[in-house]
């Protein structure tokens, strides 16, 4: 996959042009700059050129610069999308994708919080692996409105790989709609023969959501519902890292309101083809339990072996005071001094878990399959039901091209961060 490395700046005219992001950000860290009333300014200044309705994540991209720069450009992104602002939505895209590739080089800070001396939060946000999935998710339905299905397959790709890569360990991806999305786009483009290894794919990963699903269908409709998964953290140092799904009422979608005269959509089905909360506590189907577990591990044995030596030392020093041993007290001495450092050791190793979280996702994706892509963009909404009250969705999204064609709604903003 070729990512595109114009900057947001660029893309959206913004005060960034000037310089490349990272350094823009770094302005912001020295001296007078660091003074809040400073940075509110500059933050209220940056975002007064972007769209009304976007302004407060241009002023929280420039006020938290680089080590939140993946979080804020991912959720400036989707809501980007949602309003229709979708050249932006794929600059801002773009710049968390850049960063989220990082990972794997030889980045400082990347390096710094994975010592035992610096806690999870100090280092850039890259997200768990179901956020970086939904990354490259978005991205990719972006590449279909576009009629891009090279890239789009590319995309979908990328996210079945984050699926599976976390920064410790590697498990089995089992994104099966990732991979469905690349056969659908690569059927699009033309190759029938890829897209059913990618379609046999999706099926291996997730038989409930695929077993009965072709990729026959020209135009989809693919629809976010419900709350984003949540963080927190537990365990004696805050080690543990937990995700669960979003509270309140889901949103159970059923089915399409047709406004501009009949069209036959209507009587499509939804199937929920994805649930991002189950990825996001899962890890190849495996609970998420317990990430920074070993820094915990080394923190509470520090905290013991400083106990003992100290005590040890302590009644050691008093024997020899007693006796006139100097030997023993010399030995005492040491002995204590090692429980003090062994302290020190312990109360410098900071491994609370990273709770920031992209809060706009979505608990799941659905999706309708229409057999037929009609001659003019569809005038129509998606019914959801939300605790005991119906609802609708608008097609935010819509692009056309070739034989196929792609819808996309949400049952929550994401611009209610």
């Amino acid at each position: 996959m070729t990512l595109r490395t114009t900057m947001l700046a660029i893309a959206v005219g913004s005060v960034m042009a000037a310089q490349p992001a990272s350094a823009f950000f770094g302005t912001k860290k020295t001296g007078e700059e660091d003074k809040p009333e400073i940075v509110l300014t500059g933050a209220r200044q940056y975002a007064e050129s972007h769209p009304v309705e976007l302004r407060p994540f241009f002023e929280v991209l420039w006020a938290e610069g680089e080590r939140n720069a993946v979080l804020n450009f991912s959720r400036l992104g989707l809501a980007a999308m949602e309003r229709g602002h979708l050249p932006l939505a794929a600059a801002a895209l773009d710049e968390a994708i850049l960063r989220i590739e990082s990972i794997y080089a030889n980045d400082p800070n990347a390096e710094k919080a994975k010592s035992l001396w610096n806690a999870e939060k100090v280092k850039d946000f890259k997200g768990e692996p179901y956020e970086r999935s939904m990354t490259y998710y978005y991205r990719g339905l972006l590449y279909l409105q576009a009629g891009d299905y090279q890239n789009a397959r590319a995309a979908f790709q990328s996210a079945e790989r984050h699926d599976s890569v976390s920064e410790k360990e590697q498990f089995q991806s089992d994104f099966g709609l990732m991979n469905y999305l690349a056969g659908w786009a690569t059927r699009c483009d033309g190759d029938r023969s890829r897209a059913d290894d990618f379609l046999e794919k999706a099926r291996a990963q997730d038989t409930s959501n695929f077993a009965s699903i072709t990729l026959d269908s020209p135009f989809l409709i693919l629809v976010d519902a419900g709350p984003a998964p949540v963080k927190s953290a537990s365990g004696q140092h805050k080690e543990l890292l937990g995700i669960a799904a979003g509270g309140g009422p889901t949103d159970e979608i059923r089915g399409l309101q047709e406004s501009g005269g009949p069209t036959g959509l209507g009587t499509l089905q939804p199937q929920q083809v994805a649930s991002v909360s189950y990825q996001a506590t899962t890890r190849g189907g495996r609970q998420v339990q317990a990430i920074l577990d070993g820094k915990a591990q080394f923190q509470s044995t520090a905290e013991e072996v400083g106990k003992v030596a100290i005590g040890v030392g302590t009644t050691t020093l008093m024997t020899a005071g007693q006796t006139g041993d100097r030997d023993a007290a010399t030995a005492g001495a040491v002995i204590a001094l090692i429980g003090l450092f062994s302290k020190a050791v312990a109360e410098a190793t900071t491994p609370e878990a990273d709770v920031r979280t992209w809060d706009t996702l979505s608990d799941a994706i659905h999706m309708f399959q229409a057999g037929y892509v009609p001659v003019t963009r569809p005038d129509v909404t998606v019914r959801y039901q939300n605790g005991d009250i119906e609802k609708q969705a608008p097609l935010t999204m819509y692009g056309k091209h070739g034989r196929c064609a792609i819808g996309w709604a949400r049952t929550r903003s994401a611009l209610d961060s």
